[in-house]
Parts: structure tokens; sequence; C-alpha cells
């Protein structure tokens, strides 16, 4: 399991542009020029989606995407917006998480690979 976070969290950050934020919580995403938070989740999604190919080839994914199914810049603004929504219902302060975990949880909880047909 250790190996499979180490895998995600290196390809997340292979992606995010140097010159940027290596991280943004949401709360700094609020304070934060719109194409600066942009480009951040543009990092996300690619690292997100280059660890996921490694993790399905071995067998070992987080979550069960359908492979149609995009990751595009609205849905992850989606999963962020949703997950926070979740996350102040279950009393948690989503200011203080990354986005990147964000649009992770969002991910892992819609696209549960339990009994999964997407694929």
């Amino acid at each position: 399991m250790k190996f499979k976070l180490r895998i995600v969290f290196f390809a997340v950050l292979i992606f995010i542009n140097s010159s940027k934020a290596i991280s943004m919580t949401y709360g700094e995403s609020k304070k934060t020029h719109p194409r600066e938070v942009d480009t951040y989740i543009t990092g996300v999604i690619d690292g997100l989606e280059f660890s996921q190919k490694l993790l399905e080839s071995s067998q070992m994914a987080f979550y069960c995407k359908p492979k149609n199914l995009q990751l595009t810049m609205g849905n992850a603004k989606n999963f962020i917006e949703n997950t926070a929504r979740d996350m102040r219902i279950a009393g948690y302060i989503p200011e203080n998480y990354d986005l990147s975990f964000l649009i992770f949880d969002g991910l892992k909880n819609t696209f549960t690979c339990e009994n999964n047909t997407n694929n």
C-alpha cells in the first residue's frame, strides 16, 4: 500500500509545473488567479492519469473510471467542489486540504473498483 501511494504522489509531483506551486489548498485556490489554479489542476490531472495507468497495469488501481471518460478541467472542478461540500457536511474544513486530494477523493468515491463493469 505504501508503494502504491508513493507512485501516485511521485507521478503527481512530476507533472506539476515546477515554476508554480507544488501544492495548493482549497482555501488558497479561492485567493489565487484562476489561470494559476487551472495550471495547477492540469498538472494534478496529468499526474493522476499517469499514475492510474501504472497502477492499472499492475491491477492495483485506486479508482476505476470508464476508459472512455476523459478527466477534464470541468469535471475535476466538479470533484473539488463536491468533495469540499461533502467534507463540510462531515464536519471537516476543506480549505485546509490540497486540491489534488479533493480531486483524488472525488475520483475514488465516484468510480469505485468494487463490482466495476465500466472498464
